[in-house]
This record gives structure tokens, sequence and C-alpha cells, in this order.
């Protein structure tokens, strides 16, 4: 994905992406110059027809606050999916800034806190299940917070990658349960990540 290169109709990116793989996180801007970022949903070109049928589930999924909810979902001009989210602080994986948590809170502290904020993207997980909609890829790079400053609220990323993954195959969705123990699973890959583990 090249610097410069439209995403739909709408927005174009800042900056090349090295290593496109699913999930993978860039800067974005639309035609009004709004910063917003993308995030490449699969590897392989896809109908638009496909496209659209899952833009239709993401962006119809309830916004909830510990879920980033995409706005939309554009084709690259070689027909890649992306999701275009919008974050104020910009967006990166939480792994690499969970030491400046810790440094700041010290880890009892940061373990609660870190408890805290997976009992509501679990809840908020548990509503948008309500709505018909699951995750199906939840690892711990789903879960990202601002680039800068402040972490702030975590939230759930990478809605929508399972589902291309799949081919939008019914007969190989995801469970609402496996998304709870992938959910953990990111958890503890967390925890033992930034020393929080006992």
């Amino acid at each position: 994905i090249e610097a410069g290169e439209p995403l739909g109709t709408r927005d174009v990116v800042v900056r090349a992406v090295a290593e496109p793989h699913p999930g993978v996180l860039f800067e974005v801007v639309d035609r009004a110059g709004q910063q917003l970022f993308g995030q490449l949903l699969h590897d392989v070109a896809v109908a638009p027809a496909v496209a659209q049928e899952v833009r239709t589930a993401l962006v119809g999924m309830p916004a909830l606050a510990s879920l980033l909810k995409p706005r939309d979902v554009a084709l690259t001009p070689q027909a890649l999916p992306v999701a275009i989210l919008e974050r104020p602080g910009g967006v990166a994986p939480i792994g690499p800034r969970l030491g400046g948590v810790v440094e700041a809170l010290g880890k009892r502290e940061t373990t609660l806190w870190l408890l805290r904020q997976f009992a509501s993207i679990a809840a908020d997980l548990a509503q948008v299940h309500q709505a018909g909609v699951v995750h199906g890829a939840i690892t711990a790079s789903s879960v990202v917070c601002a680039a800068e400053g402040d972490v702030g609220m975590p939230q759930l990323t990478g809605f929508g990658v399972n589902a291309f993954a799949r081919g939008n195959d019914p007969q190989k969705a995801p469970t609402r349960r496996a998304d709870l123990v992938d959910l953990l699973g990111a958890m503890q890959s967390l925890f033992t990540g930034s020393g929080l583990a006992p």
C-alpha cells in the first residue's frame, strides 16, 4: 500500500505500508484533511459486493466506548479492504505502551487498571454479540490505545478481519465463546509481555 493511494473515494493513505498484513494500522487522511487511521482487513483482493456486505455489518455495529468501530470500509486500488477508523490522539497497539503505564502507576495499580479495561471490553463485546457481530480474530495486537501522550481507554479493533479471512462464509463463522476465550488470551499475553504476570 503506497502513500497517496486512494481508499475508496473519500480517503487517502498518508504513509506507505511496508508490510501489509491483516490488522496492520496506518495513517489516512480524508478529503477535508482530517487525520484518520486505516486497518487492513485482508491481504487478498475482494469483490466489491463482499466488501459492501461486511461494511454494512461493521458500520451498523453499536457505538460503544471500548470498541473501535469502523466509520467505513473502503477498498484500495488493488481491492484490499481497509477499515477507516477515527480516534483522537492516534492509535497504536497497547502492548508496547504498557511499560509506561507500569512506570506511572506501579504494577499493582496497572494490573487493576488493565483488569477493569478488559472487563469493559468484555461487556461491550457482549452487546455487539447481541447485535449479531462476532469478532473472530482477537489478539493482544487487537487492543489499541492512544499513540502518544496518555494511553487513555484501550479499545478493541480488528472487526472484519475474520469475515474477510473466511470469505464471509457462515459455515466458518466464529462463535461468541471463541471471542471471549481469545479476549482472555489477549489479556494474558499483555500481562506476561509487560511483566505483570506473577
